[in-house]
């Protein structure tokens, strides 16, 4: 937890003793309410055998709601502590939230998965309108949670903490921002990505239909929007430099990148364009991802540029991109275009009609599967954690649960996420395919059917993981990747 949560723990506790000496008052008053009646019921029955009087005819000897009044408030002094009565309005208030009374309830057992994402999702629902009771819950939903624990105790670990950073924004400040280095992060990605099928089933898919749209092409200009390692690239350079079927009978290559004698095939990835956390000078990583691209294509003869743009994506046009005639072009959005999504779909059409202005062969498309975008936050926060906790679960399919490295990749990758999702300043939106397919065909794109090959290869990735990984194609325009009954990833292809 970050240190400037003492305040916070420090007043959440104090609110918590008054809750608890108040509810001792009450309880006291309900045993001696308790007393009462037995007493009356006890001359009542005195009555009876005195009287003979038959049940039917019972006397009615319970206090009158006057009487009940001048028990609760005017005998609450002989309690144990000899303390005054508080006023009415205080003893109503020590009604708790059900999320509350449902701590109190397991306080001291284990929980349920089910019993703690549903404290979770209620104190998600008064976190802004009830912040005090909030925040109690918090600090005893704590002991429920756990970073090296199952998979929701960890998402819960994390998912507290943003809730925490919702109701202190100093303390936002210092959770949405985990001090990692670039170098880290970006080793970070690469061992998720491996060891995890979501990256490569959409590389994979990306790249086997960027195969077949240029498989007649002899030049090829790939922009890839949002390059990080350029990880998704080595397979589709060993397969261009491979392929057997499709080649035309010859190959003759134009312009500005030529072919040597043996007629190589020219690729051209000129357009990378960095992601938002390469930060404000990525161009050094850039060119070192540039240069691992550039030493893997030499094995294979190929004859590669590499020209990363760092010009900001709200400012390129179409002279940006140096496109050369007869290049086949690619538009690579795998895993980045929510990257532009707010609360309008300016920037994302901006970059889209830029896209649609160079005629590529071919955009691919993968999107995260969740809404989070233009949606109140109960919703968004039910939708969060039904995701995440999808994810955290397979991740546990792909590392051991004491794995530092499944740790790192929890905290940097998707605790950051989940705190730009739920914390006080939203940072992270996604939308689900239907919406995706609605933006890109106002942008003047139209469907591209997923290869039958496409979906061979996908079943063959994932029958190397846990058999609760599997895929979901719909009218041969959507794949998807699941993990049980949710989807986590969705490719679909345009043009």
């Amino acid at each position: 937890m970050c240190d400037d949560s003492g305040n916070l723990m420090a007043i959440a506790q104090q609110v918590i003793n008054q809750k608890q000496q108040l509810e001792q008052q009450q309880q006291l008053l309900l045993e001696q309410e308790e007393k009462n009646k037995q007493h009356q019921q006890q001359q009542q029955q005195q009555q009876q055998r005195q009287f003979g009087t038959s049940e039917s005819t019972q006397f009615d000897l319970s206090p009158s709601p006057s009487d009940l009044s001048r028990l609760l408030f005017s005998d609450c002094r002989k309690t144990a502590h000899d303390s005054p009565s508080p006023p009415p309005a205080k003893i109503a208030r020590v009604s708790l939230p059900e999320v509350a009374k449902e701590i109190e309830i397991a306080d001291s057992t284990h929980w349920s998965s089910s019993k703690l994402l549903k404290s979770l999702i209620n104190c998600s629902g008064i976190v802004d309108s009830d912040p005090d009771w909030a925040a109690i819950s918090l600090i005893q939903l704590r002991k429920h949670v756990n970073d090296r624990g199952s998979p929701v105790e960890r998402l819960g670990f994390y998912v507290l903490n943003a809730l925490q950073s919702r109701i202190s924004s100093n303390m936002m400040q210092n959770l949405a921002m985990v001090d990692v280095s670039l170098e880290n992060f970006a080793n970070t990605y690469a061992a998720f990505s491996e060891a995890c099928p979501y990256s490569k089933f959409a590389h994979l898919t990306a790249n086997q239909e960027i195969l077949e749209a240029t498989k007649s092409a002899s030049m090829i200009h790939i922009i890839d929007f949002g390059i990080v390692n350029g990880v998704q690239w080595p397979a589709l350079l060993q397969c261009f430099a491979t392929r057997s079927t499709g080649k035309p009978s010859r190959i003759r290559i134009s312009g500005k990148i030529r072919a040597n004698p043996e007629g190589e095939i020219s690729i051209s990835f000129r357009i990378c364009i960095p992601v938002p956390f390469l930060g404000k000078a990525p161009s050094r990583f850039l060119m070192a991802t540039g240069n691992r691209l550039l030493e893997f294509a030499k094995a294979f003869d190929l004859n590669i540029e590499f020209e990363p743009i760092l010009t900001p994506i709200q400012e390129l046009d179409h002279s940006c991109f140096k496109i050369d005639q007869g290049d086949a072009v690619v538009v690579n959005f795998v895993l980045q275009l929510y990257n532009l999504l707010d609360e309008t779909p300016i920037a994302v059409e901006r970059a889209l009609r830029l896209a649609k202005a160079l005629n590529p062969t071919i955009v691919t498309l993968a999107e995260y599967e969740v809404s989070l975008n233009n949606v109140d936050f109960l919703d968004r926060f039910k939708n969060a954690l039904t995701y995440y906790k999808a994810v955290f679960e397979s991740i546990d399919s792909c590392f051991a649960r004491e794995a530092e490295e499944r740790l790192r990749i929890e905290k940097y990758l998707f605790g950051q996420r989940i705190a730009c999702i739920v914390g006080s300043t939203i940072t992270e939106r996604t939308e689900k395919k239907e919406q995706w397919k609605a933006i890109m065909e106002s942008c003047g794109f139209q469907k591209i059917q997923i290869s039958h090959y496409s979906v061979s290869q996908a079943d063959h990735l994932l029958s190397n993981y846990s058999p609760k990984f599997s895929y979901v194609e719909r009218d041969r325009a959507y794949l998807s990747i699941t993990w049980g009954e949710v989807e986590v990833i969705t490719v679909t292809l345009w043009h």
